[in-house]
């Protein structure tokens, strides 16, 4: 059998190279396509910064892309910001506009 397995190995391996080749290429199109759309999904509705807070825009707990920084609290939905959180927040985005 031994004899047997060697010959076939022989005549298969280049099309299952050939086969591996083309899925690469395939998944290397596949990638580049998904790239692209992501790239303009980003230029057309970038993810937004919250550097100095603020409410996130859109329909209540539909998921959303945000950048958030080490050191920053988010709030779930059906909690609301304290008085002085708020008060807070304007003002750093009071500061964030001057500068």
């Amino acid at each position: 059998m031994r004899g047997v397995v060697h010959p076939l190995v022989d005549v298969a391996r280049p099309f299952v190279n050939q086969g591996l080749a083309a899925l690469k290429d395939k998944g290397l199109a596949l990638a580049k396509d998904y790239g692209t759309q992501a790239l303009q999904t980003l230029a057309e509705a970038p993810i937004p910064v919250f550097k100095t807070g603020g409410r996130i825009k859109g329909r209540k707990g539909k998921g959303k892309l945000a950048l958030v920084h080490g050191g920053e609290y988010v709030l779930p939905v059906g909690i609301a910001p304290t008085v002085a959180q708020k008060k807070a927040v304007a003002k750093r985005k009071a500061r964030a506009r001057k500068i």
